[in-house]
């Protein structure tokens, strides 16, 4: 294979066919395909409609020193996918362990989805970004299936390009999530996920949702409600352009 001729190659990107890898294909890769020196990994599907995550779980079990991952187009995630990278049981450490950078690229990953992928990823995670489309995730479930890595990541971003706005509720408890992430330094979010800041009683600091170790917060959405929300003392001191 061509990977044996580059055998301290660091970063790869992939595309994922829509067919599951044949039994051959499977044999050739576990024996064959060695990539230890790997520490970065990008993954794509060949097609529009995405690709099962499932499907690329061979090429990073030969992969053990992964530190940072990028998923494009990524459709689904199955309840099998720590299986599928070697974990025998729920008791195993995460096969994933030493990842530290996590990008989901126009996801279409449902909460269980994720939070199945989630499941797979060790506790030096410091930085989570996904861009969304269908189905629609909120604020708050992504920052619940985040909570084993609340006190290490520093860079968060939480952005999709359709948007169904969460209900009172979820928008409440998005902010009580946040303030829980201790490490937290720098924030993109919609700005329609922190819209409730317009309405709290600025004069009380002990309102803010954010961790005092926020540094940079970038906000997306609506101009007139991105100003609203940047105008609150509680965003002034930290909102960056």
């Amino acid at each position: 294979m061509l990977f044996q001729l580059v055998p301290n190659l660091e970063a790869g990107r992939f595309f994922i066919p829509d067919e599951p890898f044949s039994a051959s294909d499977m044999d050739l890769i576990s024996h064959n395909l060695s990539l230890k020196s790997l520490r970065k990994l990008a993954f794509r599907g060949i097609i529009r409609r995405g690709f099962l995550l499932d499907r690329a779980a061979p090429i990073m079990r030969s992969a053990p020193n992964l530190e940072v991952l990028y998923f494009e187009n990524c459709t689904a995630v199955t309840n099998l996918f720590s299986a599928f990278l070697g974990r025998d049981s729920p008791t195993d450490p995460p096969p994933l362990s030493r990842i530290t950078e996590l990008s989901l690229a126009d996801s279409r990953l449902a909460v269980g989805a994720l939070a199945a992928l989630l499941d797979a990823v060790g506790p030096r995670l410091s930085k989570f970004s996904i861009q969304r489309t269908a189905p629609i995730l909120d604020f708050d479930q992504v920052l619940t299936v985040l909570q084993p890595w609340k006190s290490t990541l520093k860079g968060l971003s939480i952005i999709t390009s359709q948007k169904t706005p969460s209900g009172p509720a979820g928008l409440i408890s998005g902010l009580f999530l946040l303030r829980e992430f201790h490490a937290l330094e720098t924030l993109c979010a919609e700005a329609e996920d922190l819209k409730l800041l317009e309405y709290l009683d600025h004069d009380s600091t002990n309102l803010s949702p954010f961790p005092s170790s926020l540094r940079s917060l970038r906000l997306r959405g609506n101009s007139r409600q991105v100003a609203a929300i940047k105008g609150s003392p509680l965003v002034a001191a930290i909102a960056k352009t």
